[in-house]
């Protein structure tokens, strides 16, 4: 096997797609997702009615979002089965929000809100977000199929000082410490080094894509992706400071 692999099935049409990668930096996810849109793309085209014309486009105008839908949508949203972060943010300068599908690193996808709990991507309209508010469930159709869910995590609250210190693993007798630098979480090890705040007692890896879950400020597992969504989970416990001795003399 490769180092990086991702497998997609979507069994309404059928077809599938597996990329196999034997070098780490390639984003097995992203090309993926760049070959199933090519050939949604190329199946949206080819669709036809009955008639043998083309269905007339679902007609709807977007919505100017309040304050309080804004803050409905905002922030950051994670399936932890698929290792999967989204972020939404609101852009004024283009009054559309802003779904941005991390593992792509491709910067996002404009969206239009068609009503408080649907937002529908401006490129592609076959595309759509759908929140559902009591269990702030966010699901992902594509042309109404759902592709995938992911739940929307409470703002971090606990100030990031809480969780600097240095922590130690038994598993594989490491040593790991967290301080903070420039309202970032950085380590000393390859395993993280930038560590985004996006949800309470929640970390992710600006580089690694690693996750780490604090449970309560002394105790914090490191899930390390390993390619086709396999996880190593490695848990890490605060380590006491050892008091600094210092030399003295008698004046």
């Amino acid at each position: 096997g490769g180092y990086r692999s991702f497998y997609i099935r979507f069994e309404a049409v059928p077809f599938s797609v597996i990329v196999l990668s034997n070098s780490d930096p390639h984003n097995a996810f992203q090309k993926a997702n760049a070959i199933v849109d090519q050939y949604f793309q190329v199946e949206n085209r080819e669709e036809i009615s009955e008639e043998g014309e083309t269905p007339a486009p679902d007609k709807w105008e977007s919505l100017s979002p309040n304050t309080d839908i804004i803050e409905q949508w905002s922030g950051y949203y994670y399936n932890e089965e698929l290792f999967s972060f989204l972020h939404i943010q609101y852009e004024a300068a283009d009054k559309r929000f802003r779904v941005n599908w991390l593992e792509n690193r491709d910067g996002g996808y404009l969206s239009s809100l068609k009503n408080d709990s649907t937002l529908v991507e401006q490129e592609d309209s076959n595309y759509s977000y759908e929140l559902s508010l009591p269990d702030q469930r966010l699901i992902n159709k594509n042309k109404e199929v759902v592709d995938r869910t992911w739940r929307k995590v409470p703002a971090p609250s606990t100030p990031l000082t809480t969780w600097a210190g240095t922590y130690f693993c038994a598993d594989i007798q490491h040593r790991l410490s967290l301080s903070v630098k420039d309202s970032l979480l950085v380590s000393n090890t390859p395993f993280v080094t930038e560590l985004i705040y996006f949800g309470e007692g929640l970390f992710r890896d600006n580089s690694t894509f690693s996750l780490v879950k604090f449970e309560g400020p002394e105790k914090f597992t490191l899930n390390i992706p390993q390619g086709d969504r396999n996880l190593r989970h490695l848990e890490f416990n605060r380590v006491e400071a050892k008091p600094s001795v210092q030399n003295s003399k008698t004046q």
